[in-house]
């Protein structure tokens, strides 16, 4: 895994249009991902990273292997969206997130704040372990996701 500079991570927001945290301000945290345009399903292929100054104006950057698509279990399970499981559409979602427990066992991380709405992205209801990216009835994103009101 490359690891990009800071000043790649600034160039990158600013030709999407993003708005990038820096500045003055420290552990102004800017939390991205770069997905693999053809990953596979259930490996860690995708980047998840946090770039921010620190007290000191340091640039400072971590990243590590991740996935940002659903697994293989939500892609052939019927779960309660009768749309199907959430795929999560490239663009910048800001804060959407707040620290609290996650899964069954309740570990502590980064957590969608309850009643975001903002996310976009396609449906997946073929069960076939596959992503099919799916748009809506009219073409367009779904928007919300698992756990806000369904659209």
């Amino acid at each position: 895994m490359n690891t990009p500079t800071y000043d790649q991570i600034l160039k990158a927001y600013n030709n999407k249009g993003y708005t990038y945290f820096g500045g003055t301000v420290p552990y102004n945290l800017n939390i991205w991902g770069i997905r693999k345009q053809f990953g596979n399903i259930d490996l860690f292929d995708d980047v998840l990273g946090i770039s921010y100054l620190d007290e000191t104006g340091t640039e400072k950057i971590y990243m590590h292997q991740s996935t940002v698509d659903p697994g293989k279990y939500y892609l052939v399970t019927k779960l309660g969206n009768p749309n199907g499981t959430f795929i999560l559409a490239p663009g910048q979602y800001r804060g959407c997130w707040h620290t609290g427990q996650h899964g069954k066992t309740k570990y502590a991380a980064l957590v969608q704040k309850p009643g975001y709405g903002l996310f976009k992205g396609w449906r997946d209801k073929v069960l076939n372990g596959r992503l099919d990216r799916i748009l809506d009835q009219n073409g367009d994103f779904f928007s919300g996701c698992s756990r806000a009101k369904y659209a």
